[in-house]
């Protein structure tokens, strides 16, 4: 670092940093948000919902995919809170039948539905 830049970061970045610091404690800390281990990352639709899903004679069919590298167990978060109306209560329980009969993991779908909430 020169000189100036140094000699600004002790006037400046220093006390705010400080001030920064000071007020963080206040702020709650954010719970873990799994347990479980992740599932491997693996090719998913990375836009599923309700309106991507098409119902065939004997299989789902999934549209429109981003088709994005992450956990399956999120696609499912996903999927059932849309299909609850981004009413998380219902969507955990959703969420962990939805993964068990998709080969997701049960638990992970229902970890997941808080942070699709948010997104």
């Amino acid at each position: 670092m020169t000189g100036r830049a140094a000699l600004w970061r002790r006037r400046h970045a220093a006390p705010q940093a400080a001030r920064v610091r000071a007020a963080a404690p206040s702020r709650p800390r954010c719970p873990r948000r799994t347990r479980s281990p992740p599932q491997a990352a693996r090719l998913c639709h990375g836009d599923l919902s309700p309106w991507n899903v098409l119902m065939g004679a004997d299989r789902l069919w999934l549209i429109d995919p981003r088709g994005v590298n992450g956990e399956p167990a999120y696609d499912v978060a996903v999927v059932a809170l849309k299909a609850c109306l981004d009413d998380p209560a219902p969507a955990v329980a959703v969420a962990r039948s939805l993964a068990a009969s998709t080969g997701a993991a049960p638990e992970r779908a229902a970890r997941w539905v808080p942070n699709a909430s948010a997104a």
